[in-house]
Parts: C-alpha cells; structure tokens; sequence
C-alpha cells in the first residue's frame, strides 16, 4: 500500500479506534473499544482493529487484544501531540508561546510600544491560532 493509500483510509471510525489506542497506551480488546466508542456490536471494532492491523498501525498481542503503533505514516495524526490523553494541536503551545510574549511586550513597554513590534507580533499570533483552530477542526472531520 502506499502511504497516500494508508492516509486515505485511515479516517472515520477508523481513525476514532487508533486515537483510542494511542490515547489509552495499553492493549484493548474489540469488546472495550466497542463500549468506549459507543459501537453497535464488537465485530465492528473487530473489523476496524483488524483494518489496522493491516495497514500496520496496530498489533495484535496475547490475549486478543491490540496495541497501537505510533506509525509516522498516520498522516492526520502527524499535527497532534497526546498530552494528559488528549490530542492538541502541535501548533498550540507556539500560539500560547506568542501570545504571551505579545501580551508580556505590551506590559512592559505600556505606553511606549513600537509600531513594528506590535505588528508583527499580532502577526504571528493571529498566524498561529488560525493554524490552531484549522488543526482542532481538521481533527474533527477526521473523527466524525
């Protein structure tokens, strides 16, 4: 398969399942994801676990269950970090970074700003956090 192939299919459902088992670093049989995930019956995480299997992002260990491979490949999955078992963004501590030392220029220097530092300073916050919410709802799409 290509990688342009694995990219392709790995979305949906899919994706949802390999969140899960990157979220939760340890082995998972289809049962569990079926509650987790709120699905139908656990031949349907069986079918999403075995999808992954298949593509290599996933590998079945003793017991039946699966643990996740983090796999470059993962396209989506490339613009996130897992931080406390959440995925953000890896544009959001650039953004959080920015914005806090724009608000930190505009204290310090208050009144005496600098046209040009100020510009370009909102600049590369206002850059960064569009890039921010773009990640956070192209992760969305991906899940839905």
């Amino acid at each position: 398969m290509l990688k342009k192939e694995k990219t392709k299919v790995l979305t949906g459902t899919t994706l949802r399942v390999y969140i899960t088992l990157l979220k939760t670093k340890r082995p998972m049989g289809p049962r569990e994801i079926q509650r987790l995930l709120g699905m139908k019956s656990p031949s349907t995480a069986a079918y999403h676990l075995n999808k992954l299997v298949d593509m290599g992002f996933v590998e079945k260990v003793k017991g039946g269950n699966f643990k996740a491979i983090e796999n470059p490949d993962a396209l989506p999955l490339t613009l996130y970090s897992i931080v406390a078992g959440q995925m953000i963004p890896r544009t959001l501590p650039y953004a959080l970074m920015f914005t806090s030392m724009l608000l930190a220029y505009l204290i310090l220097k208050y009144p005496d700003y600098d046209l040009y530092a100020t510009t370009f300073g909102l600049i590369g916050v206002i850059a960064f956090w569009i890039e921010t919410i773009r990640s956070w709802l192209l992760l969305r799409r991906f899940l839905e």
